[in-house]
């Protein structure tokens, strides 16, 4: 007799494999992640190295004299950087998070439903 459907057993296996290789594959995500977030940060600091020395220049400090803050112009720019990147961080991460959600529904459904039909055939016969 060939056998054609999958034991719970089985699908609860698969299903048990591929949360261990999420469990991998998620903190090295997050590594390079961090990674890219360091070199993005380290590159709009450089970036805004030539402000900020001509204004040290030109008023001979790093702070504004007139509120003795920094200058608006790199409070703006940071404040957008930081928006960027939030938005960038959220589109990335929603699929990631759908797929295992859908991967623990779909794991349930199926630990529910098979002895479900699992009893249909026995008493089907």
């Amino acid at each position: 007799m060939k056998k054609t459907d999958f034991t719970l057993v089985e699908l609860l296996i698969a299903v048990a494999i591929i949360n261990i290789l999420a469990a991998i594959a998620i903190p090295a995500y997050n590594d390079y992640v961090e990674e890219a977030r360091l070199t993005s940060a380290k590159s709009s600091a450089l970036s805004i190295k030539p402000y900020l020395e001509e204004h040290y220049l030109e008023t001979g400090s790093y702070f504004d004299s007139s509120t003795d803050t920094y200058t608006g112009e790199s409070v703006d720019f940071y404040e957008e950087e930081v928006d960027n990147t939030v938005y960038a961080l959220s589109s990335l991460l929603e699929p990631l998070i759908m797929v295992v959600i859908g991967t623990i529904v779909g794991g349930l459904v199926i630990a529910l439903y098979l002895p479900i039909f699992q009893m249909g055939k026995v008493v089907g016969g």
